[in-house]
């Protein structure tokens, strides 16, 4: 028989991704994550809507998302 273990990268070996978009991007309210608002769909829409509102200059992220490849 075989057996599978998995396991949650992200906040348990690996920090919190959001948190980090959140510190480098200077918008605290994009840290909250599943801990603080557990409903997903509905941390998924905030999200959403922080980033529409804050997205006029796209190649900030953009850089961002870079410096935080691999």
């Amino acid at each position: 028989m075989e057996r599978f273990a998995f396991l949650d990268l992200e906040g348990v070996l690996y920090p919190e991704i959001w948190e980090i978009y959140a510190h480098k991007l200077g918008l605290p309210e994009l840290a909250k994550t599943t801990r603080e608002e557990p409903d997903f769909k509905k941390l998924v829409s905030e999200r959403i809507k922080i980033l529409k509102k804050t997205m006029s200059n796209c190649n900030i992220y953009l850089c961002y998302l870079n410096k935080l490849s691999y």
